[in-house]
């Protein structure tokens, strides 16, 4: 019964503070529709404090002055969950050099709907990126479970989960398709499956990426990284103090040999 009590004043605290900011709040100059079930308390929380995604942005920051991101550089995000970071690398390169990849339809909406708030013009494609062929795909909708919009993954399924199925298109063949020089990425643990699905990376030279070890195993972790190194992409040594945020970068000379060891 106590904890009951104490989860209804923490709803109860939770949704003053959302009507006393009129359901909208500012998180790193970014105007952001709270007023939805998306976002989790402790989410919420991290926005009032200025920290929800705080270590992204400031890689984002450190590749924007180290000149792994700028303008000219064309950007897939994968994942773009309330649209902060994906605002930020648009001020960058542009609304017109970025494409967002959100699964859940109710998270891209209100995606769109922040880009709009803000006034960006920015494509959101609402399909998950997968390891092989284009098809629908079973996806993990925790929101309603109090894990928000980030607990939303294809890699969260388990008994008793409620699950959505949504359209996906291969991660190779998007890059294919979008030709993109830099990949952003945080799909809540399908990274392990999804790069090692890549034979080509094309003109790709920076990954800006959060790895998940609460549902990533630290071999599946391991064998990925050791991936990306033999694919050319180095790890970037930042300033963020958060060690699951990570960069990795690649040299047209990199690549290059990539490929040509790839010639029989």
């Amino acid at each position: 019964m106590l904890r009951l009590i104490e989860r209804l004043i923490a709803s109860l605290r939770w949704r003053y503070c959302l009507l006393a900011k009129g359901g909208r709040i500012v998180v790193d100059g970014k105007l952001l529709d709270a007023n939805t079930p998306l976002i989790s308390r402790s989410t919420f929380k991290f926005m009032l404090t200025g920290n929800y995604e705080v270590a992204e942005r400031r890689l984002l920051t450190y590749m924007l002055d180290a000149g792994h991101i700028c303008r000219g550089d064309r950007v897939l995000e994968a994942g773009g969950g309330l649209g902060v970071l994906t605002m930020n690398i648009a001020d960058i390169v542009g609304d017109d050099a970025i494409v967002v990849f959100e699964a859940n339809p109710r998270t891209a909406e209100a995606l769109q709907v922040n880009l709009a708030l803000n006034g960006h013009a920015i494509k959101v494609e609402t399909r998950a990126l997968v390891a092989d062929v284009n098809a629908d795909i079973a996806f993990a909708d925790l929101i309603e479970a109090d894990a928000g919009f980030g607990g939303c993954s294809t890699h969260r399924i388990e008994s008793g989960v409620a699950t959505i199925t949504v359209p996906a298109e291969a991660l190779a063949e998007a890059l294919r398709r979008i030709d993109p020089t830099v990949l952003v990425i945080d799909v809540e643990g399908a990274e392990h499956d999804l790069l090692a699905s890549v034979r080509d990376w094309r003109r790709l030279r920076s990954i800006h990426m959060e790895v998940h070890p609460d549902v990533l195993p630290a071999p599946k972790i391991a064998a990925m990284l050791r991936r990306l190194a033999e694919d050319g992409f180095r790890v970037v040594e930042s300033p963020v103090s958060d060690i699951n945020v990570m960069l990795f970068s690649r040299t047209a000379c990199d690549a290059g040999n990539v490929a040509q060891r790839a010639r029989p």
